[in-house]
């Protein structure tokens, strides 16, 4: 599959400098950010056969990570794309106007089992 640039959503957002990425991997650790090919590549399509290239991947692993990138987001103009497993068919987890993927499988708790209820709480990634 060939990676496609499209610019048609949202006009006006940045790609991500080197000096942005450093400061996502401040807030996640350098493990957990990455602007490598084969990570981007892994993390451009979903189950469908349309591909988009982001240009970093993050995984983050509590809400105030992802408070923190998203704020960055908000100051460096550039696009966030969440993103579960991937495996949807409808492009939504796909990063159509290239900017950050934001994988949410680190966040993989159950926080809470109500059984009165039949009721859970997890995080996204469970």
């Amino acid at each position: 599959m060939n990676p496609v640039k499209f610019n048609g959503y949202i006009k006006g957002l940045k790609v991500l400098s080197p000096a942005v990425i450093k400061k996502i991997k401040a807030i996640v650790g350098p493990d957990y950010c990455s602007a490598n090919k084969e990570d981007l590549a892994a993390h451009s399509f979903d189950a469908t056969a349309i591909v988009f290239l982001p240009d970093c991947v993050v995984f983050p692993e509590s809400t105030e990570e992802i408070s923190s990138i998203l704020k960055l987001a908000q100051e460096y103009e550039f696009c966030v794309t969440a993103r579960g497993t991937g495996s949807g068919l409808t492009g939504g987890s796909l990063p159509v106007n290239g900017g950050l993927v934001l994988v949410t499988s680190r966040m993989n708790r159950i926080l809470k089992i109500d059984t009165d209820n039949l009721m859970a709480i997890a995080e996204p990634g469970v």
